[in-house]
């Protein structure tokens, strides 16, 4: 009887230290022809790659060819996001409604999608490089602890 109990208990250790490696495992896709994602077990999601990141769309049911950005699942632990200089375009609704408190845009991109920021509500630094040429409608809405940005002369 001792013996089973123990066994049992063995088999629910095992399986509780499975459970917990599923969830905190590194999550991580494509997000652009030649751009890649990755979010890590302390919040930072980083994009890496060449070129642009697809446009998203942020609430609602996927609208083809559009869908929710593939870390939206996710959106509540990202924390930090790092776009690395390979990126040259954020799409539309990139990174509405995360958790985010600052983020810097690298000196290779020039474009920001539409809402790309939107609802974004802890968001309260945004530090834009001099080759941003264009921030599209609503980038920054709802992101109620932004009190002040920056726009560079090339806007």
């Amino acid at each position: 009887m001792k013996r089973r109990l123990l066994i049992v208990l063995c088999l629910l250790c095992m399986l509780m230290n499975l459970l917990v490696f599923s969830v905190s495992a590194e999550a991580s896709g494509d997000c652009g022809d030649n751009a890649t994602w990755s979010l890590s077990d302390d919040g930072v999601l980083t994009i890496s790659g060449t070129g642009a990141v697809r446009d998203y769309i942020y609430e609602g049911a996927s609208l083809w060819p559009l869908i929710k950005a593939p870390w939206r699942s996710h959106s509540s632990r990202v924390k930090k996001i790092v776009i690395n200089s390979g990126i040259t375009r954020i799409g539309d609704n990139a990174f509405a409604g995360s958790g985010i408190k600052s983020v810097s845009i690298p000196d290779n991109v020039s474009y920001i999608g539409v809402c790309a920021f939107e609802n974004c509500k802890v968001l309260s630094s945004v530090k834009l490089s001099k080759s941003v040429k264009a921030i599209n409608s609503a980038t920054f809405k709802g992101c109620s602890a932004l009190a002040k940005i920056a726009l560079p002369a090339s806007v």
